[in-house]
């Protein structure tokens, strides 16, 4: 009909949008809420069985979310000023966020004299974050994307099962990765209450994970 793939007269062009907003905004936006309202409730009710219904305690998982938000508006803004490439920039954008979580939650404990050992967690938490992420990176746009590309050559057989291969090896890494700050945090950061922090500090920069996921449907 000589419709160009993209043009919005084409109805697959628009089924195609509304299933990106659907899945990839909308759905990962419930999963990942999902999980942060989780780990905040459960490090609030942590907090008051650990320390005798004290509120400064309880309302530490809330303020690392407030300096989360806060990290992850600056971080955004950070990239009108830092020009690079749309990656870096997205990349460089949660860099300055996790750095200012760090910074203000670390005043923060001090100025309240909130036991130093829970920014041990709050620390392993955002350098969680960060490596996990760069892993998904890799794993999805580096050398297993084109080895995936190259064993499809072959055939179909070959695709699914590099695929399968390199699906269930990009989850060693986190996996491991969780478990260690989990038994670093549980011995060093605060036990149960300091491996709820960790948890929290991962997702507080969940303001920039979504912007990310909703740049996808409106680029595309």
């Amino acid at each position: 009909m000589g419709i160009p793939e993209d043009d919005p007269r084409n109805p697959a062009v628009i089924a195609d949008n509304v299933g990106d907003c659907v899945g990839d905004t909308a759905g990962m936006g419930a999963d990942i809420y999902e999980s942060y309202i989780g780990a905040l409730l459960s490090s609030i009710i942590l907090a008051m069985a650990t320390y005798g219904n004290s509120l400064t305690y309880a309302t530490l998982p809330l303020m690392l979310a407030v300096f989360g938000l806060a990290g992850s508006v600056l971080g955004l803004l950070s990239s009108l000023v830092i020009k690079t490439n749309p990656a870096a920039m997205l990349r460089n954008a949660t860099y300055v966020a996790i750095v200012m979580l760090l910074i203000t939650s670390y005043y923060y404990l001090r100025f309240f004299d909130i036991e130093q050992t829970l920014y041990v967690s709050i620390f392993l938490g955002c350098v969680a974050g960060v490596v996990i992420g760069l892993i998904t990176e890799h794993y999805t746009g580096g050398k297993p994307v084109e080895m995936i590309a190259q064993s499809s050559q072959s055939g179909a057989a070959t695709n699914l099962i590099e695929g399968l291969a390199v699906g269930m090896e990009s989850t060693v890494a986190p996996v491991v990765i969780l478990s260690g700050i989990v038994l670093i945090a549980n011995v060093y950061g605060g036990g149960l209450f300091g491996i709820s922090l960790a948890a929290v500090a991962m997702l507080s920069t969940v303001g920039i994970t979504m912007t990310v996921d909703a740049y996808g449907p409106i680029a595309d």
